[in-house]
């Protein structure tokens, strides 16, 4: 992998940092942290459970009881569940923020409040803040992280 985590997400067309490109809404800036070499795009951690990335990319899942475990990862909005080797393809968010399984098919979207949808438009999670960790909750903790 080419640079960090950080700056690839960074150079993927601003896609997801731009709500503009959703929904044709005017732009606003989705909320990013970098605190001790960790980046964190996550789910509101009052919605529990709920994800986070580290600055390489690895997909952390957080649960009620407090446990942290590492789920998968994360490289150019593809997913994977072994976070160690890319061998379990577990889906990927497109640049419209449509998320799609394994199999291609789409299984839900992120809207421009970076609320996730399924298909038909039902709200299954409530509380990321971007795109990305929309994808990566409803990947890893509304799918299982199964491919």
């Amino acid at each position: 992998m080419d640079g960090d985590f950080f700056s690839q997400m960074l150079s993927t067309d601003n896609a997801l940092f731009d709500n503009s490109s959703a929904l044709n809404t005017t732009y606003e800036p989705l909320h990013e942290s970098l605190s001790s070499q960790t980046l964190s795009f996550h789910s509101d951690s009052d919605s529990q459970p709920y994800t986070t990335f580290d600055s390489l990319g690895y997909v952390h899942l957080h649960t009620k009881d407090g446990d942290e475990h590492t789920v998968g990862r994360v490289e150019n909005q593809e997913f994977w569940a072994t976070p160690y080797d890319h061998t379990d393809y577990v889906g990927r968010l497109t640049s419209d923020w449509h998320i799609l399984d394994a199999h291609g098919d789409c299984v839900g979207y992120v809207d421009h409040n970076c609320v996730v949808h399924k298909p038909d438009g039902e709200v299954v999670h409530e509380g990321s803040n971007s795109a990305l960790s929309g994808a990566s909750w409803m990947l890893f903790v509304g799918m299982g992280g199964r491919p």
